[in-house]
């Protein structure tokens, strides 16, 4: 897709699960990927014998299934309080992520979707990635644990830590913080 858009190399912003196709794609094709900025990511969703962070499988499969569900929309999980607590209330904001969620995919696709998420595992590649790489977690993310970050930071050649207020996994909601630090990476060329 770079060539088809004449990009010699690009800065990726990457978030939860994309996090894996961003580090991928900078471990594969290291000439395209300048930087990256992985916010509220992870190398491996589910909880391994030698992985402490995350899901233990079991509640991994639980929550695709409480949250892609082709049930009663009353009795389908409220996924917008998962992903941003600060605007889990604004009826519009809920109504716009049930609205996307659904057009995304039918719910057997988005099940292998997130089956495929929370079950790859791309920590063999993370030596790969040389971009200069910014790794963003808000303090108190509601659903993704820290040590995620941390991971990603200690097995990333080029890695920076940031630990910043809040408590949404969505990058554009609750505190500006994230975003002000993306930004001035990405403005700093990727410098550390």
């Amino acid at each position: 897709m770079l060539t088809e858009l004449d990009v010699d190399a690009a800065d990726v912003l990457a978030c939860f699960d994309t996090g894996l196709v961003a580090l991928t794609l900078a471990a594969r094709r290291p000439d395209r990927v300048r930087s990256l900025v992985l916010a509220h990511c992870y190398a491996t969703y589910a909880r391994r014998p030698d992985y402490p962070y995350g899901l233990d499988a079991g509640a991994a499969a639980q929550l695709i299934h409480d949250t892609v569900s082709p049930r009663p929309a009353q009795e389908r999980i409220e996924t917008a309080f998962q992903v941003a607590a600060s605007a889990g209330h604004d009826d519009a904001f809920r109504r716009w992520w049930t609205r996307i969620g659904q057009r995304g995919a039918g719910p057997r696709t988005a099940a292998t979707i997130r089956r495929i998420a929370t079950t790859s595992d791309v920590r063999p590649r993370l030596r790969d990635v040389t971009a200069p790489t910014l790794v963003l977690h808000r303090r108190s993310c509601l659903n993704l644990d820290v040590g995620h970050a941390h991971y990603l930071a200690e097995h990333l050649p080029h890695a920076e830590l940031a630990v910043v207020p809040g408590t949404d996994p969505l990058w554009f909601t609750d505190t500006p913080h994230l975003l002000d630090r993306a930004v001035a990476f990405l403005e700093a060329g990727g410098a550390r």
